[in-house]
This record gives C-alpha cells, sequence and structure tokens, in this order.
C-alpha cells in the first residue's frame, strides 16, 4: 500500500487510542455484566474486526484506521476481566503462578504470530493472515463461552475438595460484593500510584524497542532481518521464558521460606528496572558492538520478572477492586506505549549514532524513575479500601 509514513503511524497508534479513551468506562461495564460475558463478546468482536482487517485495508486507509480504533475498544476489557475472573479463581498461595499463566499467553502468541505470518504471506496471500488469525480467534471465543464459568461456585464439573480449597485462600471476601468505588482511598493511595507509574515504565521500554529494534539491528548493527521471523519473536521468547519462570519463583519464596510479598514485589520491579537501566547505559557505550543486541534481549528477559510482579501486585491491592486497578494498568499502559516509540521516532527521525545514546540515556531514565518510585511507596498490602471505615461504622451501631 502506498502509505506515508504519516498515515501508517496514524493507523498502528489508532488501537491504542481506543484503548485509552475506553479502559475506565468498560472497567465499570465489567463490574455489571461480569467478566466472562464481557469477555466472551469483547474476543467475538476482536475476531470479526480481524476477519476484515484485509478488506478494510483494501478499501482504504481511513477504513483500516477505524477499524483498528474499534478493535483498541474491544480489547479494553482483556486485562480487567482477567484480573476480576482470577480473583475469583486463584487461591492466595497460587496467585502468581496463575497470573504469569494467564499473561505468558500474550507473548505465545506475539511469537506464533511472527512465526506463521511469513509462512502465510508467501504460501497463499497475506490477506489469509488475517482470515485464519481472525477464525481461530472466533473458535477460542466459542469455548470461552461453553467451558468459561464467572466464579468455581457456579462450574458443573468442580469437586468439593476443589471448590473448598479455592473458597478457603479465596482472595475475595464475597464475591458478589457491589459496593460502591471508595474514589478518595483509591486515588490517594501511594502504593497504586507508585504501581501505575512502574507500569508506565516497563510498557514504555517494551513498546519502544519492540518498534525500533529492528532498525537498530538495520542502521547501526547492519544485519539483513528482512522476513526473519525469529529475530522479532525474540524479545518475546525471553520475555515469555522469564514471565513463567517469575510466578514460580514468587509463589515458591512465598510458601516455602514466607518471604514478605512486599518484598518480592520491591526486588523484581526495582532491582530488574535498575539492571535495564544499567544496560541500556552499557548498550550505548558499545553502540556498534553485536553484544548491544544481547544487552537489549537482556533487558527483554528482566521485562518478564517486572511485568510479573506488576500484575501480581494487581491482587495483592485489592481482589475486590482489580478490575479498577488493571483497567488504570491498562490505561497508563496505552499512554507510555504511544509516548515511548513516538518519543523514540522524533529522536531517531534526525539519525546518527548520537540519537540512538541519547534514546538509550532515555530509557535509561524512565527505568529508575519507576524503580525508585516503586521502591519507596510501593507494597503487596491489601489496602482494603473503604472497609475500614464501613467496620468502623458497624462497630459503632453495634457498640
Amino acid at each position: 500500500f502506498d502509505w506515508s509514513v504519516e498515515i501508517q503511524g496514524y493507523i498502528l497508534a489508532a488501537s491504542s487510542v481506543g484503548l485509552a479513551l475506553f479502559q475506565i468506562p468498560t472497567g465499570f461495564l465489567i463490574r455489571i455484566a461480569g467478566g466472562k460475558f464481557l469477555y466472551g463478546l469483547s474476543l467475538t468482536g476482536i475476531s470479526i474486526a480481524s476477519l476484515f482487517t484485509a478488506l478494510a485495508a483494501c478499501w482504504s486507509e481511513y477504513a483500516l484506521m477505524t477499524l483498528r480504533f474499534i478493535h483498541g475498544c474491544l480489547e479494553t476489557s482483556v486485562l480487567p476481566t482477567t484480573m476480576i475472573l482470577l480473583s475469583k479463581w486463584s487461591p492466595a498461595q497460587e496467585k502468581s503462578k496463575l497470573v504469569t499463566c494467564s499473561i505468558v499467553g500474550l507473548d505465545v502468541g506475539t511469537i506464533l504470530g511472527f512465526s506463521l505470518s511469513g509462512f502465510i504471506s508467501s504460501s497463499i496471500g497475506w490477506p489469509f493472515i488475517y482470515y485464519i488469525f481472525g477464525g481461530c480467534e472466533l473458535v477460542f471465543a466459542l469455548l470461552w463461552v461453553y467451558l468459561i464459568t464467572e466464579d468455581p461456585e457456579s462450574h458443573p464439573t468442580i469437586s468439593k475438595e476443589e471448590l473448598d480449597y479455592i473458597n478457603r485462600y479465596s482472595l475475595l471476601d464475597d464475591h458478589s460484593q457491589k459496593e460502591d468505588l471508595p474514589w478518595k482511598d483509591i486515588l490517594t493511595s501511594l502504593p497504586l500510584w507508585s504501581l501505575l507509574i512502574a507500569n508506565f515504565a516497563v510498557i514504555f521500554i517494551f513498546y519502544s524497542w519492540i518498534s525500533h529494534l529492528p532498525q537498530l539491528l538495520n542502521s547501526v548493527l547492519h544485519m539483513n532481518i528482512v522476513n526473519n521471523g525469529m529475530t522479532s519473536s525474540l524479545p518475546h521468547i525471553c520475555a515469555a521464558t522469564s514471565t513463567l519462570f517469575a510466578g514460580w519463583l514468587s509463589d515458591f519464596l512465598e510458601n516455602k521460606y514466607k518471604v514478605s510479598s512486599t518484598l518480592l514485589r520491591k526486588l523484581y520491579i526495582f532491582f530488574c528496572l535498575a539492571l535495564d537501566a544499567v544496560l541500556f547505559l552499557v548498550a550505548s557505550f558499545i553502540l556498534e558492538s553485536q553484544l548491544v543486541l544481547l544487552c537489549i534481549l537482556l533487558v527483554f528477559f528482566l521485562q518478564g520478572f517486572i511485568w510479573s510482579a506488576v500484575l501480581t501486585n494487581n491482587l495483592d491491592l485489592s481482589a475486590e477492586y482489580s478490575w479498577f486497578i488493571a483497567g488504570s494498568i491498562c490505561l497508563a499502559s496505552a499512554i507510555s506505549g504511544i509516548l515511548g516509540p513516538s518519543l523514540n521516532g522524533i529522536i531517531l527521525g534526525k539519525g546518527g549514532l548520537m540519537q540512538w545514546k541519547i534514546v538509550f540515556y532515555m530509557d535509561a531514565a524512565v527505568c529508575l524513575i519507576g524503580g525508585i518510585v516503586y521502591a519507596t511507596f510501593g507494597s503487596a498490602e491489601d489496602q482494603r479500601w473503604g472497609k475500614r471505615e464501613k467496620k468502623f461504622v458497624t462497630d459503632i451501631m453495634k457498640g
């Protein structure tokens, strides 16, 4: 397609705009409709959008832009619904493993997408990438509706032993809780704001380098990566591997050695972001060496630990309001996902090695700020938003 770089940028950004604009409203809709229903509905809509992507692209760039915007709007429910379902299904001792097993699918799907897209495109044509993936999404949506239940009590084949185990160690006091959102407590919560800032940092780095790593390899290292799906998949392979390991390690240390959840989250987020900053600084000094690729891949490996801690911390702070925290995380992700690649693109647009060094310095600063803020204000303690006041009033009434 003969589209200008500006139009291509608008098309790529359209889904992020939809994700940012509709994130918080979708959270309230999830609370009313439930996680299973809205996730299934959104996945069905996403699959239909995928099936029509090739047709929209052939029609006009503005049709594709509109479809990408709708796609982003539909994606707003994915993480909040995942979190609200995990809050009902996860025993406290296994929440880190279950969270990471859920989110690692993002990287696994991307790896498969990169690996299969080139083969499909060269074999039967690029439109079939969207037809095949859209069809698979639709099948998954049907399986979701048939197999998934909103909570353990509703599952038709769950054993009494498993149900008792989940309820005994449940993260929720009451699955049916519909209390008003305690806005004041949430908006003044330093642990929540520190979590959002740490998440902003990790997503800023992630999308910046997903977008510009091929450019670095081509223009600086002079590596031929055209049609090399494996090279494009390497960052996701690193992140997926570390994400799974991080979740298992967290539960192991918490359950066997009684390591504090707050200490673990701070170790994962602060030290990994600090190491990312060091790696970016090292990369700036060895910019024309092949080792710079190793530095970037190590950054992605550490990102898996951070992302695992960020999403598990969602359930730490408040399982009852995990849908709202997840929506806030997605909003911060959408904003940083737009800013990161855009700022890097503006800097790199001038060309030259010095511009790459500036990008590395900027990314190192973002990592350090995010890590220091979380190390100072972060927490894995249940915030019990709105409950202390209710308990106090109840005690007075009883007295």
